[in-house]
């Protein structure tokens, strides 16, 4: 799995957020919708994986989110 801290994930959860936001104000609220639909069509699978292969809980929800928003480790300092 990956080696990212829950707090970078939060950092790429609100720059999504952020960027949701501006793209339905400055385009179309559909346009944001689109790319916070992106992110759930990543998460969703992930956190499925996790329950099938045995491993749910809250934990699972962790790893998700982390595999979710890990991205933004290469963007922090």
């Amino acid at each position: 799995m990956f080696a990212v801290d829950t707090e970078v994930a939060h950092l790429g959860l609100a720059i999504t957020v952020v960027v949701c936001v501006v793209i339905g104000v400055v385009g179309t609220p559909e346009a944001g919708a689109v790319v916070g639909a992106v992110f759930a069509a990543w998460f969703l699978p992930a956190l499925g994986f996790d329950f099938l292969t045995g491993r749910g809980g809250p934990a699972a929800f962790l790893r998700a989110y982390k595999a979710t928003f890990w991205w933004a480790d290469r963007i922090s300092p």
